[in-house]
């Protein structure tokens, strides 16, 4: 078997890299779409269809970037809780105070606006089946906002 060279590796990863850029930008599509149908009716009860027609791209496209439509689902929790997340370590990076940052942690988190957005309960409404059939993958999506919760705690509790 032979070894491969260092230009062959370099060669694979510049051709990967284009395509993963690309896959990237069209996932994102399909994300896009999808948020947008849950704006508009507050539900997840969309079709694959649907996405697809919103997207403008076609359904062969959408399978090759998601296996299925629980796998779109899982993209966008995933793309929530990132957004989530940044959006509180925003709010808490300018506060010194572990106390100060717990509150501020604590008021985002339960904020009403946050909370009864049209979006958040559709988002609610196919979490709950998410968690239910694909509990591995969806609980590790929350892994960094379990991980700021506990650095924000752990600091105000020694404090």
């Amino acid at each position: 078997m032979s070894q491969t060279s260092k230009w062959q590796e370099r060669t694979v990863e510049h051709s990967l890299k284009d395509a993963r850029q690309k896959a990237i930008s069209r996932g994102g599509r399909f994300i896009r779409a999808a948020n947008e149908l849950i704006r508009e009716t507050g539900k997840a009860d969309f079709t694959v269809q649907d996405v697809v027609e919103t997207s403008g791209m076609s359904l062969r496209s959408f399978y090759q970037y998601f296996a299925t439509k629980d796998d779109l689902l899982l993209a966008l929790v995933e793309e929530a809780v990132e957004g989530y997340v940044a959006n509180i370590r925003a709010r808490i990076e300018p506060v010194s105070d572990p106390v100060e940052k717990l509150q501020v942690l604590v008021k985002t988190m339960f904020s009403s606006a946050e909370l009864s957005s049209s979006s958040s309960r559709g988002m609610v409404l196919f979490s709950w089946h998410l968690a239910d059939t694909r509990t591995e993958e969806f609980s590790t999506i929350f892994t960094p906002q379990v991980a700021m919760v506990a650095e924000i705690l752990e600091t105000g509790v020694a404090t």
